[in-house]
């Protein structure tokens, strides 16, 4: 697992279906949902980890980890808490 450190939060991307084919064209410039995983030391969210996140469009640097999409992102790039 990755610790984030300072200001920064890691973040998971929902997993994509598999077994199906989705044609879509996806926009980008459209906040995504995400799930919060860890917190760095200085990290001022009211979030917590397991919390479903929306995240502005183009937020954070994302990286693959067994293959699945992962983010480094800073508080600020979060826009709201969902609410199950």
């Amino acid at each position: 697992m990755i610790k984030p450190v300072g200001k920064y939060l890691l973040v998971q991307k929902k997993p994509k279906p598999q077994n199906k084919i989705i044609l879509s064209i996806e926009n980008n410039d459209e906040p995504f949902e995400v799930t919060l995983l860890g917190k760095g030391n200085k990290s001022e969210t009211e979030a917590e980890v397991g919390d479903l996140l929306l995240l502005a469009p183009y937020s954070g640097k994302m990286f693959d980890k067994n293959d699945e999409d992962h983010l480094l992102i800073l508080d600020q790039d979060i826009l709201g808490i969902v609410n199950g």
